[in-house]
């Protein structure tokens, strides 16, 4: 189970204040952690055929992917999660802490939408986004 941190927002849950931070655990079933770096450059080609490339800056991107669940409670925090950090709010990511025991967080921003999709008709979901490492 990961633990993803942020600031609830949006599609607030009952019991969750605007402003107030949520902690909570969630199955993954991608989440690696492999990067997917994405440089953004200017390349200038002489004449001669020489090269000058001027990286602006790059960015470390995951995929992240829940696996088919049937619990509502759970896909409510979710909703509410990804409706919190949609305007590039920062939240964190550990992999393999726990909210009370931390390994590694990250800071993360989402990038795009999400998808919500419906697995079968026995009221199976699945949720994946892709971030972008702060």
């Amino acid at each position: 189970m990961a633990t993803i941190t942020f600031i609830a927002r949006r599609s607030l849950i009952a019991g969750h204040i605007e402003g107030e931070q949520v902690v909570f655990e969630l199955p993954l079933s991608r989440a690696s952690a492999n990067r997917s770096p994405r440089r953004f450059f200017e390349e200038a080609k002489s004449l001669s055929g020489r090269r000058m490339t001027r990286l602006m800056h790059r960015e470390d991107r995951r995929s992240l992917q829940t696996p088919p669940f049937r619990d509502e409670s759970l896909r409510a925090q979710i909703v509410e999660f990804l409706d919190s950090v949609a305007a590039g709010e920062v939240w964190t990511l550990d992999l393999y802490g726990t909210p009370s025991s931390p390994d590694l967080p990250q800071a993360f921003i989402i990038q795009g939408d999400y998808n919500e999709t419906l697995v079968d008709q026995t009221g199976f979901w699945r949720y994946t986004w892709q971030a972008v490492e702060a």
